[in-house]
């Protein structure tokens, strides 16, 4: 969390400070013997991807490429490196969406036990690729069918390419991969209890 905070602009911190408390609203914690609490758990989800996706442009993101902030892509960098650059570009533009996937994580780890957990993530993981997937359909769709427009340039291209920046950089790398980590992380802090 400190680092996203570090790779965001200053005026975004308070925003922050708003998603702890959207969270805890939202997401108070249910007993383990309600019964409602499997119930419970898709509609939260989809909560999650939706505030998300929300909370990249609530941060000051758009989809043009000239909204991408580089200021904060040097911060600790001493020399010039591209692949370092490049992920700390990447962590400072989807601080917020990062910052939801992994309160996203944390709750279907806390809330989910077990073969149970195994299985949540998995659909969890799943309905994620399956959105994205679809979405970056419909995009590739609609850039193909108006390839001869004047607005492929200004409009579809840099929207089809934060779209896959969505599906492979922040899906595929850190909602897979980092999540996966982070939600083995969270289980092990939660057995040493």
């Amino acid at each position: 969390m400190p680092l996203l905070l570090l790779l965001s602009r200053p005026h975004n911190f308070a925003v922050f400070g708003l998603f702890f408390v959207i969270c805890a609203l939202f997401f108070p914690e249910v007993p383990a013997n309600s019964q409602s609490r499997e119930l419970l758990l898709p509609s939260r989800v989809l909560v999650i991807f939706a505030l998300a996706h929300a909370s990249f442009f609530a941060l000051g993101n758009s989809n043009s490429l000239a909204s991408i902030d580089l200021s904060n892509a040097y911060a600790g960098v001493s020399r010039y490196n591209e692949a370092l650059v490049g992920v700390l570009v990447f962590i400072g533009s989807w601080a917020g969406p990062l910052w939801w996937a992994m309160a996203g994580l944390a709750l279907v780890a806390l809330e989910t036990e077990g073969v149970r957990l195994q299985l949540q993530v998995r659909a969890l993981l799943a309905a994620a690729h399956l959105w994205q997937a679809s979405t970056l359909l419909a995009i590739s769709w609609v850039a193909t069918m108006m390839r001869t427009h004047l607005f492929v340039w200004s409009v579809f291209s840099p929207r089809y390419l934060y779209q896959i920046a969505w599906s492979v950089g922040f899906y595929l790398a850190c909602g897979t991969v980092g999540g996966l980590m982070w939600v083995a992380a969270i289980v092990y802090i939660a057995h040493q209890r």
